[in-house]
């Protein structure tokens, strides 16, 4: 989980995903703001052409990606209020084959 003043999180179990899934959910739901204003989530990801996330609209994300062995990347959630305040995170994963 990562915070900052304005609560920001994205909650990752484990950055290590098996390959052979093909997909997994991103949940920034954690966030809030201090005047329990409404929240907005973008998601990103830093390798668009392996990876691809999807925004479930309801403060989750579902990353997919093909064929692949092993695969590093970063996914960027901006979480921003009513009032235009903006809190960032990022996380690294590794897609891996299974032990």
């Amino acid at each position: 989980h990562v915070r900052s003043r304005r609560q920001r999180q994205m909650c990752i179990r484990d950055r290590s995903i098996n390959a052979f899934d093909q997909s997994f959910l991103l949940d920034g739901t954690g966030s809030s703001d201090a005047q329990g204003g409404l929240l907005t989530y973008s998601w990103s990801v830093s390798d668009p052409q392996n990876v691809t996330i999807t925004d479930n609209l309801d403060g989750t994300a579902t990353l997919t990606w093909g064929q692949v062995s092993f695969l590093t990347f970063d996914v960027f959630l901006t979480v921003t209020n009513e009032n235009d305040l903006i809190g960032f995170t990022s996380e690294s994963f590794t897609l891996e084959p299974p032990p």
